[in-house]
């Protein structure tokens, strides 16, 4: 298949009995079994694939590799992660392992491979892709890299014709599905404000619905799923859906990010936490946290001034506003209502200039005027509760009068 190969290679031992062998063999299989969780990448562990002189691997074909030391009741994990063809070093790291019933807990040397390792693979397969597409894989990482981009409206639906045409021709390649079902419920990624309609929605849901059959054990097809129920105000199919993702994959940050937002939909505030805080466990740098998802955390539970405060931590880490990197439109919403929550003096500004951005983007088939600013607002938060409807609509309300 065309999608990218990660080989397990037997674990190495530095310096250790034979009796450390077997504990070797347990750590091994809890992280196969973690990687089995992502449906992304063909996962090896044969002596076939490590065989293949490296000349002939594929460009998309990886090798894992885990030397284990051990050192009193501690034992250190040294993982590498490599490109098989070139040889080349993607990602290499250490992790202390705490002892467990007297072996070492592959735990934290899972999470970090997860978390770490198996995003540095993606990003090296971004790096290798050809400019012109030989097979479904590249074209689908040529189209995921354009979208990491800040596309106009216009590009965006360039972006989903591409995926349209790789859904008719290629049904089964699951992966041009979720991106395909954003675009849709997003008004393009917000490129153009106020186009996502009861068609575009409908278009997605039939498309959640097509992708989660090829492959309900991937926990993204869930997320996929859950988030098309949530759109559709179905809120305890979401919520099946939205578990399941959970349990098929707790190591996906960015899986447990998507859940998280559903469950603040769902108002389910304490479960959002319990998973950002998981989150943010499992990202190893600061500037992967979930910050626009805290702030709408402590938003959620009135908390304004920390969710004010959880916001600007963006601005801090990204002060260049690069693409990708800066608040979102519905994050700058945030961002106005934790300050008209807070009574900050700068609350006029603030929505003068969020009123601003929305205008520039807004693509509806009306005129942008407060009524419809107010009614995309509650478009774009699903929340299942009335009573968190009308919360947020008298916050909007009160935003607009400042």
């Amino acid at each position: 298949g065309p999608l990218p190969a990660l080989d397990v290679l037997d674990f190495e031992i530095l310096g250790a009995e034979a009796g450390h062998k077997g504990h070797a063999a347990v750590v091994r299989e809890e992280v196969l079994f973690a990687l089995s969780r992502f449906r992304g990448v063909r996962l090896l562990s044969g002596e076939a694939a490590r065989d293949t002189p490296a000349a002939e691997s594929r460009d998309r074909d990886y090798r894992l590799s885990v030397k284990l030391a051990h050192g009193g009741a501690s034992t250190r994990a040294f993982a590498r992660l490599s490109h098989a063809a070139s040889q080349a070093i993607v990602w290499a790291d250490s992790v202390e392992l705490g002892s467990k019933g007297g072996a070492p807990d592959a735990e934290p040397l899972v999470a970090r491979i997860a978390a770490a390792a198996l995003p540095r693979l993606q990003d090296d397969l971004f790096l290798r892709v050809p400019e012109q597409p030989r097979d479904v894989y590249d074209l689908y990482l040529l189209t995921k890299l354009r979208m990491r981009s800040q596309l106009s409206f216009d590009e965006a639906r360039e972006v989903a014709a591409i995926w349209e045409r790789m859904v008719g021709e290629h049904p089964h390649f699951a992966g041009a599905y979720p991106p395909l079902t954003r675009l849709y419920n997003t008004d393009y990624c917000y490129s153009g404000l106020g186009s996502s309609g009861e068609e575009e929605r409908r278009r997605a849901y039939e498309l959640a619905h097509r992708a989660f059959a090829l492959d309900p054990a991937e926990a993204h097809l869930q997320t996929v799923k859950g988030w098309s129920h949530l759109w559709g105000g179905e809120a305890a199919l979401a919520r099946q859906h939205l578990d399941e993702a959970v349990q098929l994959n707790p190591y996906d940050p960015s899986r447990l990010v998507e859940v998280a937002t559903a469950f603040m939909y769902l108002d389910d505030v304490d479960a959002a936490a319990a998973l950002l805080e998981r989150c943010r466990a499992l990202t190893p740098l600061a500037t992967d946290d979930p910050d626009e998802e805290l702030g709408l955390l402590h938003l959620l539970r009135e908390e304004y001034e920390e969710a004010a405060e959880q916001l600007a931590f963006v601005r801090r880490h990204h002060p260049d506003d690069r693409p990708g990197t800066a608040l979102t439109i519905k994050g700058e919403l945030y961002a106005l209502l934790a300050a008209v929550g807070a009574g900050s003096p700068d609350m006029a500004e603030r929505a003068r200039h969020w009123r601003e951005s929305v205008a520039q983007r807004w693509r509806g088939p009306e005129p942008l005027d407060e009524e419809r600013l107010r009614a995309w607002a509650l478009y774009h938060n699903p929340f299942h509760d009335e009573g968190r409807r009308a919360w947020l609509g008298a916050l909007v309300d009160r935003a607009m009068r400042t």
